[in-house]
């Protein structure tokens, strides 16, 4: 049985915060901590489509003003 390293209190099994003084426990060896850190692309197959996807867009915004241009210089 595992207990509170700030309090004493017995911890029930897999108890994240101690219901006693509620101090957060240390994970242990087989869970799973979460991180912010985003992880890095370098797959050449994503970095071009990510490319393309933004080129794409920009070629869709460009063709949008120029169509509104024209659109705008009617009579």
């Amino acid at each position: 049985m595992a207990f509170c390293p700030d309090c004493g209190s017995p911890l029930p099994g897999g108890a994240e915060s101690c219901p006693s003084c509620g101090s957060l426990q240390a994970p242990g060896p087989g869970s799973l901590v979460w991180s912010a850190r985003m992880p890095v692309v370098t797959s050449p197959v994503v970095v071009k489509q990510l490319v393309f996807a933004l080129g794409a867009g920009a070629l869709f915004v460009a063709l949008l003003m120029v169509a509104m241009g024209a659109y705008a210089a009617l009579p």
